[in-house]
Formats: structure tokens, C-alpha cells, sequence
């Protein structure tokens, strides 16, 4: 699934749940979920190199984007006690 996808699937959520919540103000949270995606782009461009080996980088340009996700779910169980 794309990056465009999930990203419009989660504001179409938190849209959803934000207009839930809305609709009673009066409701204690008793549940919640934090989500957070990074990506990072790592580039670097073609530059002349008279050695090659394993620990040096490759002449070519290159271009990377690693990235990471987190999420974070919990529910108050009564009591003052949280259990997440």
C-alpha cells in the first residue's frame, strides 16, 4: 500500500473518531492511540573516487529513504489504573 494511501486512511480515522468525540464532549477518555510515521531521505550525489572498496562509499549518486512507525494503544480499566 502506498505512503499516500495510509496517510489518507489515517486522517479519514482521526477525522472520523475527532467528529465522535466531538459529538460528546462530555465522554472521559477512557481509550487512546498514538500513531507516528518518519521517513528520511538520504542522498548523495556522483563525485569522482580513485579508490573502491567496502568501507568506502559508492562513486554513483545514490538515493535511500528509510523510515520508521510507532504506535501507542492504552485504556483506562476504572479506578484511577491505566492499563496500556
Amino acid at each position: 500500500m502506498s505512503r499516500f494511501m495510509l496517510l489518507a486512511l489515517l486522517v479519514v480515522v482521526l477525522f472520523a473518531s475527532g467528529r465522535v468525540l466531538a459529538a460528546d464532549e462530555a465522554a472521559e477518555d477512557w481509550w487512546g492511540f498514538h500513531g507516528q510515521t518518519t521517513f528520511v531521505t538520504q542522498y548523495h550525489p556522483g563525485f569522482h573516487s580513485a579508490f573502491r572498496g567496502p568501507n568506502s562509499l559508492d562513486p554513483q549518486a545514490q538515493a535511500r529513504e528509510p523510515g520508521t512507525s510507532r504506535s501507542t494503544e492504552g485504556c483506562a480499566c476504572g479506578g484511577g489504573l491505566n492499563c496500556g
